[in-house]
């Protein structure tokens, strides 16, 4: 990184990649709130369903011994348990109208986050099959099967044949009855089922298979991403998009950024105007 880029201290572990992670995670933030402003004094902000989320963990399994101390833990008490832990990665959604933001708990995966947005979208999702489920729903089932085979529930963290209780990282399945055990087992594979089907339509393009009714009538339509400017200059509600209400103008002035490498010398000319004309009401 830039030197002018590095404001964040690295954290002292014997791992430079632990250590830079911390640096390069306050860069990232940086930008996200640069483009936050940008959204808003370009009037985006409020007319946007915005979501962020972590795709997978940081930082791989390997390095996590060196992170431990980090996040309160004891290095040589370090195991799988943890490792899962670690797997959990923010879910962040900014809902137009929503003035009370909240924290909450709820077990989910990405598979949820479609039918999720769908219905935020106020789009009926009766007519269509989902692997996953409303996350703000109350029927939300609050299991997540990992790739890796692993389930993890708000009582329960599974592995191969350990269970551990997911708040505390306590190893349980010696205080389990062998009938107890068979159960939680039986529970376990139901929720690994699922990530084989996912694989299934996944592996053998299943989907070829599937017409909702919602689908039928809608005509295939032939769409290159290279040509898509082009495309969207003949767009029927071409007069709703950002440029066409800044007459135009590009808004690309309204961001503001310290980045070294975004200064004002190096933007492309060819973005547009210079300061673009207020948005009209």
């Amino acid at each position: 990184m830039d030197e002018e880029n590095v404001e964040f201290p690295a954290a002292q572990t014997e791992d430079d990649t632990i250590n830079n992670y911390f640096v390069t995670a306050h860069y990232a933030d940086q930008a996200l709130e640069e483009f936050f402003n940008y959204l808003k004094s370009s009037g985006l902000y409020e007319d946007s369903i915005i979501v962020m989320y972590g795709d997978h963990y940081g930082i791989s399994d390997m390095r996590n011994p060196e992170l431990a101390p980090l996040v309160g833990e004891d290095p040589e008490e370090w195991n799988q348990y943890h490792d899962t832990q670690m797997q959990r990665v923010p879910l962040i959604m900014h809902v137009p109208g929503v003035g009370n933001g909240e924290v909450s708990d709820t077990y989910s995966g990405q598979v949820d986050m479609l039918p999720t947005l769908m219905h935020l979208l106020g789009m009926e999702t009766d007519g269509y099959l989902f692997m996953g489920q409303d996350i703000l729903s109350e029927e939300h089932d609050n299991t997540v099967p990992l790739r890796n085979g692993r389930v993890v529930t708000p009582e329960y963290t599974f592995f191969e044949q350990e269970i551990y209780d997911t708040e505390s990282g306590e190893a349980l399945q010696d205080q389990f009855t062998g009938e107890e055990l068979e159960e939680l087992y039986r529970y376990r594979d139901e929720a690994r089922e699922e990530l084989s089907h996912s694989n299934e339509i996944l592996m053998k393009d299943l989907l070829r298979f599937y017409n909702p009714e919602p689908l039928d009538g809608l005509k295939e339509i032939d769409y290159l991403y290279r040509d898509q400017l082009d495309i969207l200059e003949e767009h029927p509600r071409k007069e709703t998009s950002l440029i066409e209400q800044y007459y135009g103008e590009s808004s690309m002035e309204l961001y503001e950024t310290d980045a070294p490498e975004l200064e004002e010398s190096e933007r492309d000319p060819s973005y547009g105007g210079s300061n673009p004309p207020g948005r009209p009401e």
